[in-house]
């Protein structure tokens, strides 16, 4: 991407990734999909699904009657969630099997660095897509867009996510 982004890292287990979607999960992708995000329930919006596209995506909170928990999520129009793009910034030194070697927009590290140092005790520099699988969360535009940074609704920065896609996750 063009713009700035703010890293909200997310990191995901490599071991575990293509499992079946648990049917709780499920249930929360089925209910939220057809669903508007409207009112309380959007956190912000006016962000973009990719680049030179409209201005119709809002990140938006889902609260579970049944426990009061909420999750986070993004939304567009016409019922779509968000899709995945491949973003290969950080630690590029240990390239495993070339999906990041066609990127035009890498960046040598990620906004989380320093963090990801602290919490591995200096054992690791940086993120490195090969290695470890994350995903962007959240926007800092540095061109007037729209913003939105998810501490300022309680994720802490490389925290885990659910990722769906199909009937997988």
């Amino acid at each position: 991407m063009k713009a700035t982004i703010f890293l909200a890292v997310i990191v995901a287990a490599q071991g575990i990734a293509g499992l079946s979607v648990p049917t709780n999960v499920r249930s929360f992708y089925n209910r939220v999909k057809p669903s508007t995000c409207t009112g309380t329930e959007k956190l912000k919006g006016g962000f973009y699904d990719q680049d030179g596209g409209s201005a119709q995506w809002s990140y938006c909170r889902k609260t579970f009657s049944d426990s009061g928990k909420h999750a986070i999520y993004l939304h567009g129009p016409s019922s779509k969630l968000a899709n995945m793009d491949i973003d290969c910034d950080g630690d590029l030194s240990n390239p495993v099997d070339g999906r990041c070697g066609s990127s035009t927009d890498t960046q040598g590290e990620t906004a989380w660095k320093s963090e990801v140092q602290a919490a591995s005790n200096n054992k690791i520099t940086d993120l490195n897509a090969n290695i470890h699988p994350y995903v962007v969360f959240g926007n800092d535009r540095s061109d007037g867009g729209a913003t939105f940074d998810p501490r300022s609704v309680g994720i802490k920065p490389l925290s885990v996510m659910a990722v769906v896609c199909g009937d997988k996750m």
